[in-house]
């Protein structure tokens, strides 16, 4: 049986405002691996990552999540931004939010069910936030509103985070 890597990246090429970003990336990441990114600011960490997550086409190479072009790939994939703009006086819980990870699997029109704000719950322990569960979004400090957004994608069972 062929195993397909999580992640497949042959000879990625990526230009943005004239300037390479990205060149020559070739990567392989198999199933069951955690890989860090690592690299001075303004190296294209972020740039390959919105890749993987289809929101940036690449210039040149070929580029394969799950073997998916990384667009068709996005319910499998689970991602935590570094920065989020967030309206602190919103009135939703931290609960609410992490929630939200679940929207991508949900059907449109239907309701969360007692499930889903099970997994929501089990997504905040995981993230080690259960605590603050009920308590809003906006009054969390940066740490805790990471940690959530970091349930948040847990919360969606992604197979790539």
């Amino acid at each position: 049986m062929t195993r397909i890597n999580v992640v497949e990246i042959k000879d990625l090429a990526v230009v943005i405002r004239g300037r390479k970003v990205l060149d020559g990336i070739t990567l392989s990441i198999g199933a069951g691996r955690f890989t860090g990114l690592i690299g001075p600011n303004g190296a294209g960490k972020t740039t390959l990552l919105k890749i993987l997550l289809g929101l940036i086409k690449p210039d040149g190479g070929s580029v394969r999540v799950f073997g998916h072009k990384p667009g068709q790939a996005h319910n499998l994939t689970g991602y935590v931004p570094q920065t989020t703009h967030f309206d602190s006086s919103f009135p939703v819980s931290a609960l609410d939010v992490v929630m939200m990870g679940m929207l991508i699997k949900q059907k449109l029109g239907r309701p969360a069910g007692k499930g889903d704000r099970q997994a929501a719950k089990m997504a905040l322990e995981q993230a080690g936030v259960s605590h603050l569960s009920n308590k809003r979004f906006g009054s969390l400090s940066g740490g805790e509103r990471q940690k959530a957004l970091i349930a948040r994608a847990l919360c969606g069972q992604p197979r790539l985070l």
